[in-house]
């Protein structure tokens, strides 16, 4: 999975076609010299191509009225005087016998780059259209605008995006576990498993894995016995590869090594946030120390772990809180919510049972696209930590692109 460009060559033809200062700058050039400069520095080649299509009239009743999208579909066979004429009625507008066409493949292209997103064919993307659309009225044009492309795509987007799913262990109906005989065979090898209790957490947490990894669900939290937690991750790790995952990342924080057997053949990034330890024993195999201060936290999480997952563009990201692992919680809810822009809002976080309902409760709330809390006062990074964050940039940078820019002083 990449990004995506969306764009048509249709939406070129309208110009203006009388005197308007004002209007003059909306021409064909705002587009062809964009699209120009991606090819010359080799974007658009390493973009997923899409060609626009037009929105339905339907898909454009989602934020326009139906008499100003029939308004709009009458310009196509108006003559100049005509479209000059209607063009007067609105703010820094024209009309061309093309503009119902482009303006339709505008807001299309908008709702292809959501369909892509949405479907997993793409991470991001960029759509170049024109006519623009933020300052278009439910009825009316204006600014240069005709059918407002991010408020259809928005209301388009909410009504296909899976609903993201937050919820306790304890939350969860037992009949929503993996199957039980199936469930044994994966924990079989774990003696922390052996217990129902820490079972049937682990089969809930399967269970909500399968729904993010299928897309039924976005997003989610499960909580485990805190004896259990690694036994879990490593189990929820090697089921993600054997589903299909093609790369996972994995940010546990607290004293949770890489399971032994998960292979280091670039399928997984496994990040361990923990103590005082400064590692990087491959590229996909990271240990970096414990921030204590709030500046420490977020330099280590802006220069450092979201670099490495947006680098590595994963399909799924797992968040792990093991025992006694030290990361305040309004650290921990901004830790996972970063983490679903790199993921594309896949994130499953795995936490103690014995945790706070402050902490899950933060948590879900996150994951539902609420604002993280404060992180409180802010404190400046210890030198310990930049000499850490910049050992393992300087370590990592020739491999991950994404740290060859310039590191925090």
């Amino acid at each position: 999975m990449g990004t995506a460009l969306v764009y048509h060559e249709d939406m070129t033809v309208p110009r203006l076609l009388w005197d308007d200062p004002e209007c003059e700058i909306e021409c064909p050039e705002r587009l062809t010299t964009a699209l120009e400069s991606l090819r010359q520095r080799g974007l658009e080649q390493r973009c997923l191509r899409l060609v626009a299509r037009e929105a339905s009239e339907e898909e454009l009743g989602l934020v326009h009225s139906p008499e100003y999208v029939a308004l709009l579909r009458g310009t196509q066979s108006l003559d100049t005087d005509a479209l000059r004429e209607l063009s007067a009625q609105y703010d820094a507008v024209y009309f061309h016998p093309s503009t119902f066409h482009c303006a339709r493949l505008a807001a299309g292209a908008a709702l292809q780059l959501v369909d892509a997103v949405l479907t997993g064919a793409v991470h991001n993307g960029l759509a170049l259209v024109r006519p623009p659309g933020h300052h278009s009225q439910r009825a009316a044009a204006s600014g240069f605008c005709v059918f407002n492309n991010v408020a259809v795509a928005a209301q388009y987007a909410k009504q296909n995006l899976p609903a993201p799913l937050a919820l306790d262990a304890a939350a969860v109906r037992q009949e929503e576990a993996a199957p039980w005989g199936e469930l044994q065979a994966w924990a079989r090898p774990h003696a922390a498993l052996t217990q129902a209790e820490a079972l049937a957490a682990l089969g809930k947490a399967l269970r909500l894995l399968d729904g993010i990894q299928a897309r039924q669900v976005s997003s989610g939290l499960a909580a485990v016995p805190a004896p259990a937690v690694a036994a879990s991750l490593d189990v929820a790790l090697q089921r993600c590869l054997s589903q299909g995952a093609q790369r996972l990342l994995c940010v546990a924080v607290g004293q949770l090594d890489p399971p032994p057997a998960l292979a280091d053949d670039g399928r997984t990034l496994y990040l361990n946030i923990r103590g005082e330890e400064v590692a990087a024993p491959s590229m996909f195999r990271v240990s970096m120390p414990l921030p204590r201060t709030t500046g420490g936290f977020l330099s280590c999480v802006l220069a450092l772990v979201l670099p490495l997952a947006y680098g590595f563009q994963p399909d799924l990201a797992l968040v792990v809180l093991g025992p006694a692992h030290g990361l305040q919680d309004p650290r921990a809810v901004l830790l996972a919510a970063l983490l679903q822009a790199p993921a594309g809002g896949r994130v499953l976080v795995l936490v103690e049972e014995e945790s706070t309902p402050q902490l899950t409760g933060a948590l879900a709330q996150a994951l539902l696209g609420e604002p993280p809390p404060s992180l409180g006062a802010f404190s400046p990074a210890s030198p310990e930590d930049m000499r850490a964050l910049l050992y393992l940039r300087g370590q990592l940078g020739p491999r991950w692109e994404l740290l060859q820019l310039a590191a925090p002083q």
